[in-house]
């Protein structure tokens, strides 16, 4: 049994670790975050601030030979081949907090068998908790990927109690409906201002713009409603 305020215990101690957690994520946040991403058709991890696996679905243990109880609390960094630069992690950590994170990496699984994957990331909520998610696909299954991970997002904004009810678009202009569908759409920000034409900053104006027209508090708040109206997700289902 694993203890939960030292250092982390597992019955077979997976040997890519580099080192072990303290304060690992708790055993109840990691069964009720392996609930939901369970629903995801894609390996699929949630992880905490410190990018450490607070659970992991089927899919992703079927593909990288590790299990749940084996990946909790260890660091997302020990999955991703050493060949990766440290730049592009420390990329992928930044801006999976904020506006998420698009991009073919390569990985490891147990074996030592290195493959390529795409690799979204975006923030989501559990329980008033932030948390990353990271959802994995093989490169030209990008646009089922985005609709699952979407699919998530939504659900978890519903959780925090997000208006069923959703706002209008007759204010937004076309500039800025443009955003919003890509918003929709999964894109980040510097792949709508590729789309449109204009700078990185200006894409962030518009977002901004829109967040504040429709009255949502932030970025992940406004990609769960930009999905809705993108997907058609029936919020009351």
């Amino acid at each position: 049994m694993r203890q939960m305020n030292s250092e982390l215990k597992v019955s077979r101690k997976p040997n890519f670790i580099v080192h072990l957690s303290t304060q690992a994520p708790s055993l109840r946040m990691s069964e009720e975050a392996r609930q939901l991403i369970e629903k995801i058709p894609f390996p699929a991890s949630l992880t905490d601030g410190k990018d450490r696996f607070v659970a992991v679905n089927s899919p992703h243990e079927e593909l990288y030979g590790w299990s749940n109880a084996e990946l909790i609390g260890q660091l997302t960094t020990s999955l991703i081949s050493k060949s990766v630069k440290k730049s592009l992690l420390d990329e992928i950590q930044a801006q999976s907090s904020d506006d998420g994170w698009h991009g073919r990496l390569s990985n490891t699984n147990r074996k030592g068998k290195r493959f390529d994957i795409i690799l979204n990331t975006r923030p989501v909520w559990l329980n008033k908790r932030k948390l990353k998610l990271h959802v994995v696909c093989k490169p030209g299954h990008e646009s089922a990927l985005i609709r699952s991970l979407l699919d998530l997002v939504w659900t978890c904004h519903r959780q925090r109690g997000l208006p069923m009810v959703l706002p209008s678009l007759d204010q937004l202009t076309p500039r800025e409906l443009e955003v919003f569908e890509r918003l929709g759409r999964g894109l980040r920000t510097a792949e709508i201002a590729n789309e449109l034409s204009v700078s990185f900053n200006t894409a962030r104006v518009y977002a901004a713009a829109i967040r504040r027209k429709l009255h949502c508090p932030n970025i992940e708040t406004l990609r769960a409603v930009a999905a809705q109206h993108s997907w058609g997700f029936d919020p009351a289902s």
